[in-house]
């Protein structure tokens, strides 16, 4: 990769810099980072699961790591977790947020006596709920239409008033369907 000279830097000579690693900001940069944290990971004993890229298994102790850009997931016994952590930091600056609460809007529920885990997007429905004008108090049915209600198919002379909206309304439905299945 191959660059002007930045300013301030400028000899007057028209040269130009070759850049021997990536810098934030190119578009090559998140595969750079990507490359370097696999093979660290990998380094340390984690191997990338082949159905999911993002997420890394140390068979030995059966610690996973989830990685969303550069915010990592770590699943594991205490012990592993803070050795996984000094691995971590021993390569990249590191900030530990502590156990995990949410993430990508979804509310992470944890029982240690019961033991059990639980993902909620409450807050990000309600959110849905709001943003295409409906009341909480909106009444829940099976289905939306009275039964027996005939439905006739459009034609090219019918105006489509609501398509972006409902385009919109199931495509939020969707996201909250697939992120927690």
């Amino acid at each position: 990769m191959y660059m002007e000279q930045p300013e301030g830097f400028n000899d007057g000579a028209g040269r130009v810099c070759k850049l021997k690693r990536s810098m934030y900001g190119l578009k090559q940069a998140p595969r750079v980072w990507n490359q370097v944290l696999t093979d660290y990971l990998a380094s340390v004993g984690f191997k990338q699961v082949e159905s999911d890229h993002c997420v890394f298994i140390n068979e030995t102790t059966k610690a996973v790591i989830a990685v969303w850009v550069d915010d990592l997931i770590i699943m594991a016994r205490i012990i592993d977790i803070n050795q996984i952590k000094q691995q971590l930091t021993q390569r990249f600056q590191i900030k530990y947020l502590g156990e995990l609460k949410h993430f990508f809007g979804i509310h992470v529920i944890r029982d240690r006596l019961q033991g059990t885990l639980a993902l909620s997007q409450e807050n990000y429905l309600r959110t849905i709920v709001h943003r295409f004008g409906m009341s909480e108090d909106t009444k829940i049915t099976s289905t939306p239409l009275v039964t027996g209600t005939k439905l006739i198919k459009a034609t090219e002379e019918d105006e489509l008033v609501y398509q972006k909206m409902y385009q919109s309304m199931v495509g939020s439905l969707m996201y909250a369907m697939i992120s927690t299945s």
